[in-house]
Order: C-alpha cells, then sequence, then structure tokens
C-alpha cells in the first residue's frame, strides 16, 4: 500500500511536468523486492526508493 502510493506520487509529479499518464506505468514491489535488509534503518531507508525504467517505443 506505502510503495504504492510512493509510485502513484511519483506518477502524479511526472504527468504535472506534462508527460502523458498513459505513458506512465507504476508498479510497486512492496515487501516482495528488498534492496537491503529491512531489519536496519540504514536497510529500511534504502528500501523506501523509487525506480525509473525508460524504454523506446
Amino acid at each position: 500500500a506505502l510503495g504504492k502510493a510512493r509510485a502513484d506520487a511519483v506518477k502524479a509529479g511526472l504527468v504535472a511536468q506534462g508527460i502523458d499518464a498513459a505513458r506512465i506505468e507504476t508498479v510497486s514491489g512492496g515487501e516482495t523486492d528488498p534492496v537491503d535488509t529491512n531489519a536496519t534503518t540504514a536497510g529500511q531507508a534504502e528500501n523506501r526508493r523509487t525506480e525509473l525504467v525508460v524504454t523506446s517505443r
């Protein structure tokens, strides 16, 4: 839920900058795709991230 909200907020920011919403797909990895452990504060901070993948048409 929090990851999805973060992804949607990034999308809203991009749309506000003029990018067509239809060109943006949001995906939340949530708890299933951590890059670090959630056992430490530093790891939790690393897991609060947004990744952008740019692809060509």
